[in-house]
């Protein structure tokens, strides 16, 4: 009885490990097509078909748009001791930002793109601090 509970809180781990996403992902071709000085900022909005997850709009008429973007993935491991109680495991995060800065003319001045991936541990699974 136990051997067969036990394989199947096994096989809802590894059918359900956990993810999630926030956010608008830029990618570096979407960028590649937006010209400084020439791209309008309601373009890039309109080709990125999203809005902004945050606007600024600054004391001078500019404005600077920022899309953020998370994924988190947690491995089945995390899953299956989640299931059984145990708060345990690890999980991937990437994430990226696109911060467009628009001038008063609502015209692209400049735009900065920044990425990274890290690795989350929890409990006995999760590794020692470094």
């Amino acid at each position: 009885m136990m051997r067969n509970m036990m394989r199947s809180t096994c096989l809802v781990a590894v059918l359900v490990a956990g993810c999630a996403t926030a956010g608008v992902k830029v990618a570096p071709e979407q960028l590649a097509q937006f010209q400084p000085g020439v791209t309008p900022c309601t373009e890039i909005v309109a080709t990125l078909e999203k809005p902004p997850t945050s606007q600024s709009l600054h004391s001078d008429g500019s404005r600077q748009l920022t899309y953020a973007y998370q994924h988190w993935q947690a491995d089945a491991t995390t899953v299956g001791l989640a299931v059984i109680g145990i708060p345990a495991g690890r999980s991937e995060v990437e994430h990226a930002t696109v911060v467009v800065e628009c001038d008063r003319a609502d015209r692209l001045m400049t735009y900065t793109a920044t990425k990274g991936a890290h690795s989350r541990g929890v409990g006995v699974t999760g590794g020692a601090k470094q």
